[in-house]
Parts: structure tokens; sequence; C-alpha cells
């Protein structure tokens, strides 16, 4: 099914889900049904996007051959009541350089419903922000500074031209091959970032899991590395200078400049010098 969107509206979705992990939990049966449409949202000359559901994965990719709108296919499933459907919503709303996409709910027991959000965006328009509540937050090859942000589920960004800033509550937080990464924090799970360069701070921190990022090799910078419960390592890169104890390190590299921070409170950590 194709539809489109102005600027300002909300379109009723054909059908969802609340997810089958919680729905069980819940005591929900029955089949889980699902249903896919695909819309496509008038940017009217807005540079600029955000993303939010609140209950399923929100995933944006850049695409060479959209200019100036974008496609939004939407994944809906739930289980145990179809009736649900009619009481979920895709709103789109925009002003000025922005538009905003997010998903709405009509009445509380509708939050069962989950409702997977994947974009694709023109390559010249900035994503400032990827969220969800419950599901993954990813992000690929797309322009600006990005905030991605998770309760429960996996941040993710490849190949993103812009700054990132990647959150999750309970999974891992994953960079590859981005401009630069700001913050990567996780409550519970891994962080795994590599950059193509270190402009500003950069923060890496894990409650429970390993913290590995990877550099370029001629990187100046100002490091902080420290865990309560495991291993510090640094991989191919040299010091100006330095200090190590069994759970800290700090050393200077190059001429010294943006701080790197890494820690986790139970888990790795180890700075290396990524291949070009």
């Amino acid at each position: 099914m194709n539809g489109s969107h102005t600027r300002r509206s909300v379109l009723a979705l054909g059908a969802a889900t609340g997810l089958a992990g919680l729905a069980g939990c819940a005591g929900y049966l029955g089949p889980t049904e699902t249903d896919e449409s695909t819309e496509t949202v008038p940017l009217d000359g807005a540079r600029e996007l955000s993303v939010a559901t609140d209950n399923g994965d929100a995933r944006v990719v850049a695409s060479d051959d959209l200019s100036d709108t974008v496609e939004v296919v939407v994944t809906k499933r739930v289980r145990g009541d179809a009736g649900l459907f009619g009481d979920v919503a895709l709103a789109v709303a925009g002003g000025g350089d922005r538009v905003e996409v997010s998903v709405e709910y009509d009445r509380p027991a509708a939050r069962r419903v989950s409702v997977d959000l994947d974009v694709r965006v023109p390559a010249d328009v900035a994503v400032t922000r990827v969220a969800t509540a419950n599901g993954d937050a990813t992000v690929e090859n797309t322009a600006g500074d990005t905030a991605l942000s998770t309760a429960n589920g996996d941040a993710t960004a490849t190949g993103a031209s812009g700054v990132v800033r990647l959150q999750s509550g309970n999974g891992d937080v994953t960079a590859r091959d981005c401009a630069g990464v700001r913050v990567a924090r996780t409550g519970n799970g891994d962080v795994d970032v590599e950059v193509r360069g270190v402009a500003g701070p950069l923060d890496g921190v894990s409650g429970n899991g390993d913290v590995a990022v990877g550099i370029p090799a001629d990187t100046d910078a100002e490091v902080e590395l420290s865990t309560g419960n495991g291993e510090i390592t640094t991989e191919s890169l040299t010091f100006a200078d330095s200090t190590a104890s069994d759970d800290r390190f700090e050393g200077v590299l190059g001429a010294g400049g943006p701080a790197i921070s890494l820690s986790s409170g139970n888990g790795d950590v180890r700075l290396y010098a990524r291949e070009n």
C-alpha cells in the first residue's frame, strides 16, 4: 500500500503489534498480525529530519535516489487484538527547516502495538535524531550530527558524515566509519566504535560490558581509560607520556588535544589504532 503525507498530518495506520515477548508475558494469545505500508513524506525544502517510535525499530538510511521527499516503510504488528490497529497513527509534523516523523497512540491499550519505521532520506538532508523506547536505533550513511537513543535495544551508526551521539539503557552501542563520535554510552552492553578522526571530546562508557574504540594512529589527544573490573589495553598507538595502574591509564597522544575518556564498570577497555 502506498500513500503520501503533507508536512503536518496524522495518518491512521492499518496494523501494528506489541512485541511478542511483551505480549506473551502479559498473557495475550493468538497469532501475530503484520502489515506493511510505504508512505511518502514531502520535505518542502526542509533540510533536517527527526525520527522516533515508542515501541519498535527506527532505521534511517541515506539515498541518492531521493531529493525533496522521504520514504517511510511502516511495519506494524500486534498479537491477540487486531482491533487496536486503528488506535495507532503515524504523525508527520514540520516547520521551517525541520520535519519530524513519529508514532502516536490514541489510548493506553494501543501501546501493545509495535511500529517499525524504516526510512530513506535524501543524502544531503541532516538526520538530527533517531529514537525509540523499545527497539533498535540505526543510521546508515546519513548527513549531519545525529543523536541515537534507545532505552532497550542497540544503537548503531555506520558511515555517518557528521558527529554522532549513541545511547542505550540496555543494549550494544556501535559506530563504524563515522566522521566522529561524541558519546557512546550504554548501561548494559558493549561499546564498539571506530571513527575517521577525533576533532572533539569522545566519551565511551558501559556500566556492564566491554568498551573498544579505534582511532587513526596519528591522533592528537589526551587519553583516560578506566575499569572497575577488567583489563585495559592500548594497541598500535604511540604515547608521548603515560601512567598506568591495574584499573586506570592516562596518556598523551601526539601533541595532545581533545579528551578521549573510556570507562567500564564491569568489562575490558581497549583503545587501538584503526586500519586505514
